[in-house]
């Protein structure tokens, strides 16, 4: 997946512009460990690759509010039905953790 060899490249290829990132699926940030978007919540590298964003000041968007049943939807399945989506009780593991990392104040200068 990706790791140190691609997070290189992009604090290299960051310095002359800015930029803004919007993977085409999770597994960009390593949060899902197939093209599918279905698999495990990869945390540690999720959190490596948004710290790394956030140093460069790379902003970021979150790919998918699916209520989808795979490892990358934000959304429990049923949710969307539902009409409910306030708090954290329809949240899976990947949308807890995007949740947080949204509600988290940057810590950019703002002149």
């Amino acid at each position: 997946m990706h790791r140190a060899h691609d997070q290189s490249t992009l604090t290299y290829g960051s310095a002359p512009a800015p930029r803004r990132v919007e993977p085409p699926g999770r597994c960009a940030y390593g949060r899902a460990v197939t093209y599918t978007g279905d698999g495990a919540v990869d945390t540690a590298s999720s959190t490596a690759w948004l710290d790394l964003l956030d140093r460069l000041k790379i902003s970021y968007a979150n790919w998918t509010y699916s209520d989808a049943a795979e490892g990358s939807a934000a959304f429990k399945p049923g949710t969307c039905s539902g009409g409910t989506f306030a708090g954290t009780a329809v949240l899976t593991p990947s949308g807890a953790f995007m949740r947080e990392r949204i509600r988290t104040p940057d810590n950019f200068p703002t002149s």
